[in-house]
């Protein structure tokens, strides 16, 4: 299994927490009443709809993968053994590949619903000059985003 990120898994549970909160809202009688605020709430949830599909997916693969990562430890009954052990790669394969998706997907569906953006700032060639010009970039929009009052986070 590749390493996930904590920001990225946080993230997403985050989002997941937002798709429901705009789930709850649009259910809301007040909120109906307001075509304004019903199309707002709509165009959010539909930006994060799939996404959050997604990452479901992953979840319930990931707890395949623990309940056969366990009928393997366990190990009852052969043929069950087996059946998991031969299930295991595939399983692993495919939420290595779903959480990139996800993960590469993330930032055009925080960019459909906020206006969000993700910046990376490397030295690249140069040696240590690149290095420190990297580096006063990055304090440069660091700054920005204070002034501005914009979140900012390093992943």
């Amino acid at each position: 299994m590749t390493q996930v990120s904590g920001n990225l898994i946080t993230r997403l549970d985050e989002l997941v927490d937002q798709f429901a909160n705009l789930e709850s809202q649009l259910a809301d009688i007040e909120v109906t009443r307001s075509p304004d605020q019903v199309r707002q709430l709509g165009i959010k949830r539909a930006a994060l709809a799939g996404l959050v599909e997604r990452y479901r997916r992953y979840l319930d693969l990931r707890q395949q993968i623990v309940e056969d990562e366990q009928i393997v430890q366990d190990d009852e009954d052969n043929e069950l053994v087996d059946l998991a052990k031969g299930e295991l790669p595939q399983l692993k394969a495919q939420a290595d590949n779903l959480l990139e998706a996800i993960a590469n997907d993330l930032v055009t569906a925080e960019d459909a619903t906020v206006g969000s953006m993700i910046l990376e700032i490397r030295s690249a060639s140069g040696g240590d000059e690149a290095a420190l010009w990297a580096g006063d970039l990055l304090v440069m929009y660091q700054r920005l985003a204070a002034k501005k009052h914009w979140k900012m986070e390093m992943l």
